[in-house]
């Protein structure tokens, strides 16, 4: 029962700040949008309005703004648009403008995403990439096949070019996901196998390629994690092909709160046949659980002891929300804190109050935070399909409950920030819910 709705990456942080002079300048990254599933997505609930991304010059302290994102909702807050720049790695003057456009069925379920880029000799949009999802029984997604666009005078000729098909275990975690690429028919390409814990933790992904000369599966890369009993990973190891020891490692450790609050990066090195350090970060929280600094350290050269070279301050909205960041680098030269970008997220007023779903459902969740059961109380005396979404968008849990008192058990549960939503024939209500 885990429905993946499919949004866009964005990490939303930023400083508000005056801009003393903007200087439009394209820098030499790429974006592209993912599957709704694979690793290196965010994903995030359908509440933002835009953000914006700075680079400081420190010689002049002028703010060059290097990104800009938009989005656009519907009333009940699904995504409908995003328009995104995209920049060309091999040419740093060349820019497009990217837009994509949602659409759900009747289950609000993504249908199709269709991709479409600004062609600046006809000052319009002209639509480049089609994808389309298919569900099962449970609205998990079952496949997507992409479609390609290519422009004749006057015709736009969409043919197929790759998809994937997702296999789910009985709890719904996805454990395989197979890729295929259409050369006038459909032969096989990728595979990914993922493994979970007896509490739904994914403790184990690995990636193969199809080698067609030996016809057999290889292996690409591979990472596993282990978790302590609250569920928080402790240890990350990240593996190349066929190799046993790793290369990078990651090793966390917690607060008695759950929050992350210190993490040590390794990498491997054969001449001593150990790990070596290579960062150390540090977090810090505020009394409601908000992550409002890191700092990273590096190990001296030659000496047992770290120096901290990078700082990050993180800023919320009283709704919650996370409006701004702002990085900085310690300048040993000068003995201070050099600052050399930020981030800026603006928020809806879908997204810092829900009025416009909140008001029609009447409904007391209580208690919130909570550390076990969620109570739901409501007037309502209809059948209520109550779920809770994850921040990156994962639905952890389905249910049809009666009113006008019911309870949720969220003892399974990682701490954390979640949203629940519940609807009723006519009505949907969601909140923000907090598991200590």
């Amino acid at each position: 029962m885990k429905r993946i709705l499919l949004l866009v990456l964005i990490i939303v942080l930023g400083v508000p700040q005056i801009v003393p002079q903007i200087i439009y300048q394209d820098k030499p990254h790429s974006y592209y949008f993912s599957s709704p599933v694979e690793p290196n997505i965010a994903y995030l609930p359908a509440i933002l309005d835009s953000t914006y991304y700075y680079t400081r010059d420190s010689d002049t302290s002028n703010w060059t703004l290097n990104d800009r994102r938009v989005f656009r909702y519907d009333r009940s807050g699904n995504l409908l648009t995003a328009e995104i720049p995209y920049y060309f790695p091999c040419d740093f003057r060349c820019q497009r403008n990217t837009i994509g456009e949602y659409i759900y069925n009747a289950n609000g379920d993504l249908k199709q995403l269709i991709f479409s880029w600004w062609e600046h000799s006809t000052n319009g949009w002209e639509r480049d990439e089609i994808r389309k999802y298919t569900y099962d029984e449970s609205e998990n997604v079952k496949g997507e096949i992409r479609y390609q666009c290519y422009f004749e005078p006057d015709t736009i000729i969409m043919g197929k070019s790759d998809s994937i098909v997702f296999k789910y275990n009985l709890k719904e975690n996805i454990t395989e996901i197979v890729h295929y690429i259409w050369d006038s028919e459909w032969e096989i390409h990728g595979r990914e196998i993922n493994k979970y814990d007896a509490k739904g933790n994914q403790t184990e992904h690995i990636s193969y390629c199809w080698n067609s000369e030996i016809i057999d599966w290889e292996k690409e890369d591979q990472w596993v994690s282990k978790f302590d009993i609250n569920g928080n990973e402790t240890e990350h190891i990240k593996y190349r092909n066929s190799d046993s020891i790793g290369y990078r490692r990651e090793v966390n450790i917690y607060d008695a709160n759950g929050n992350r609050a210190e993490s040590f990066e390794y990498s491997w090195k054969s001449d001593i046949n150990d790990w070596e350090s290579q960062r150390r970060l540090i977090y810090n929280y505020d009394i409601k659980g908000n992550l409002i600094e890191s700092l990273i350290y590096y190990p001296r050269s030659g000496l047992i002891e770290w120096r901290l070279e990078s700082r990050t301050v993180y800023l919320y909205d009283n709704n919650g929300n996370m409006d701004g960041k702002f990085d900085y680098d310690w300048d040993f030269e000068k003995d201070e804190w050099i600052l050399k970008s930020r981030f800026e997220a603006y928020w809806s007023e879908l997204a810092t109050s829900l009025n416009i779903i909140n008001e029609n459902l009447k409904c007391l969740i209580y208690p919130n935070p909570t550390n076990n059961f969620l109570t739901v109380e409501t007037d309502n005396l209809e059948t209520l399909t109550t779920e809770i979404y994850s921040l990156n968008g994962n639905r952890l849990f389905y249910e049809e409950m009666e009113g006008p008192i019911f309870n949720i058990d969220l003892y399974s549960f990682q701490k954390g920030i979640y949203f629940i939503k519940i609807r009723s024939r006519d009505y949907v209500r969601m909140e923000k819910i907090i598991k200590l």
